[in-house]
Formats: C-alpha cells, sequence, structure tokens
C-alpha cells in the first residue's frame, strides 16, 4: 500500500469576458431583424473583460493498493481525490438581476443610461472545485 498527499498553496487568477449581443426577429414585427447592442444578461453595466485573482489551496491525496499475483502479474487498485478553492466557475459568474432601463430589447431604445441599480454586474464569485479519481491496473514483469 502507498499513500501519498501533496498540497499546492498559490495565487489562483479567474477571467472573465463577457459581450452581450442580442440578434432577434419579431421584436419590431413580423419579419423584422433587429440587432441590438446588448442581450439580456451581457449589458454595458457588465460587459467586458474582469480580472481578479484569489489565494487558494489545492490539496491532493493518492492512495494505491497492490497484490502480486504470481512473478509476473501483479494488479493494483488507486484512489485520487483533489480539493480546489477559489474557482470561478462560469455558471456562478451569471447575474440575472436586470435593470430593464438599459436593455434596449425590452425597451426599443439603445440608450445605454442607467435608471436605478447598474445590473446585471460582474459577480467575480468563487467556489470550491473537487475531483476523484479510481484506477485499476494490471503489471506484466518479465
Amino acid at each position: 500500500m502507498k499513500v501519498k498527499a501533496k498540497v499546492a498553496l498559490g495565487i489562483m487568477c479567474g477571467n472573465i469576458e463577457i459581450h452581450g449581443k442580442l440578434y432577434s426577429i419579431g421584436f419590431g414585427g413580423p419579419g423584422t431583424f433587429q440587432k441590438y447592442p446588448s442581450g439580456y444578461l451581457g449589458m454595458p453595466t457588465n460587459n467586458g473583460s474582469h480580472h481578479r485573482s484569489f489565494f487558494s489551496v489545492i490539496p491532493e491525496l493518492n492512495l494505491d493498493i497492490g497484490y502480486q499475483v504470481t512473478e509476473i502479474i501483479k494488479v493494483q487498485i488507486g484512489y485520487t481525490f483533489l480539493y480546489a478553492s477559489n474557482v470561478m466557475r462560469a455558471g456562478n459568474q451569471i447575474d440575472r438581476t436586470i435593470n430593464t432601463s438599459q436593455a434596449p430589447a425590452i425597451t426599443g431604445t439603445s440608450s445605454i443610461s442607467v435608471v436605478g441599480p447598474a445590473r446585471p454586474k460582474e459577480l467575480l464569485k468563487t467556489s470550491g472545485f473537487w475531483a476523484q479519481g479510481l484506477n485499476l491496473g494490471v503489471i506484466f514483469q518479465y
């Protein structure tokens, strides 16, 4: 049996690119094709490149067990667990609160003036990420 533990400490860099556009047929009447400079969840308040760095801890644990079946055949099974803190996931970055004053598809105008809260905004949320692995092996040595 072999047990191995590792840990990494460092900076996790996150980058988010938001570029909302909306192409639609039907808002302006049947058969009218319209192009809007922003979408529903990608508007002037959150469009662009957003970067943030976080301190992160990444521990890893490996456990391997082997059995010598014959002089030339060995079988083994292994398990790996990996965790990473402060990971930016794409689904967690969507701000679902919409300020309709800047939504051209809703207002019908391409005004970028915001009345009320500047939403949606970039969230830059982090969460933990973990992964597990199982490996099986047969080793022939002659």
